[in-house]
């Protein structure tokens, strides 16, 4: 086979299959390319996206669609997501809407490319696609259950403060994300 992006790792399973994992960021075009040349290459029989039933929508939005949703957020909408995933859990999501948004803003990129990638590029190959990730309310919910009572608050008050809002974070710093060793010291400072 011809060479894989770098991002790939294989995976041989017992039963003779084989798996090939891409590693993505979700705000990263070259994370896009990396699934679109993965699956051009594989012609695999399933494509398993890491996304819920929540989010599936996201799959056959445009990218000028996302960003201005996100531009788009206002307090009928937080309203609307806290009555719907409840109070927390809506305001977070809601939180979350509105930081990605200042990274569209900075970066010039929707989340979400490699899904929409992976389910475009499994289409046309024929393949099987899944939705692989739990509900992103769940994720959510026990996210926060996992956090002392201060320092959910602490993380309130970070994430509604101007600060939260205005990272500075460039294309590079995406892509140094895809790293393992970035990832997992990502991961133990959280």
């Amino acid at each position: 086979m011809s060479s894989l992006p770098d991002t790939v790792s294989v995976l041989d399973c017992p039963n003779g299959s084989k798996v090939y994992l891409v590693g993505t960021a979700h705000f990263s075009k070259e994370s896009a390319t990396d699934v679109q040349k993965t699956i051009q290459q594989v012609r695999p029989d399933g494509v398993v996206l890491e996304l819920c039933v929540e989010r599936q929508m996201i799959l056959n939005m445009r990218d000028e669609d996302i960003m201005q949703q996100a531009k788009d957020l206002n307090w009928e909408k937080v309203r609307a997501f806290m009555a719907s995933e409840g109070q927390v859990a809506g305001l977070t999501h809601a939180v979350f809407i509105k930081i990605s948004a200042n990274l569209m803003d900075k970066l010039g990129v929707a989340p979400g490319g490699e899904f929409r990638m992976g389910f475009q590029e499994g289409t046309k190959v024929g393949s099987t696609i899944l939705l692989g990730d739990r509900s992103i309310r769940m994720t959510f919910k026990r996210a926060l259950r996992a956090l002392p009572i201060w320092q959910q608050l602490r993380l309130f008050y970070m994430l509604f403060t101007s600060v939260a809002f205005d990272l500075d974070i460039s294309p590079e710093d995406i892509e140094k994300m895809k790293n393992f060793d970035m990832v997992e010291m990502l991961t133990g400072e959280l």
